[in-house]
């Protein structure tokens, strides 16, 4: 599943990395190497609770920028998107361990 990105300047410099299709998937960083894979954790974390929840997993429109994202915040510039790639069925596969417990 691929999940659109967008990568933020604030207004002191520091970078911001949102998943708008999913809550708690918004994270702040010093630069990217830092952030990117934090994110990734993120986005897993989200969808592993989806998964144990029950609850359908979004649409991500395949890697395609949400229209009309607008984050809260000053930022410098125009967000950068970037795809990142995650493996629902290895998080189906977790889901099902961590449900059978």
């Amino acid at each position: 599943m691929l999940f659109a990105v967008a990568l933020l300047k604030t207004a002191d410099g520091s970078l911001r990395a949102v998943a708008p299709d999913l809550a708690n998937c918004d994270l702040a960083g010093a630069t990217e190497q830092e952030l990117l894979p934090k994110l990734r954790l993120a986005i897993e974390g989200e969808l592993t609770r989806l998964l144990l929840a029950g609850h359908a997993l979004p649409d991500t429109r395949n890697g395609e920028p949400a229209q009309g994202f607008s984050p809260a915040g000053t930022f410098q510039g125009p967000a950068r998107w970037l795809t990142i790639h995650i493996n629902i069925g290895h998080l189906q596969a977790l889901a099902r361990h961590q449900a059978g417990r």
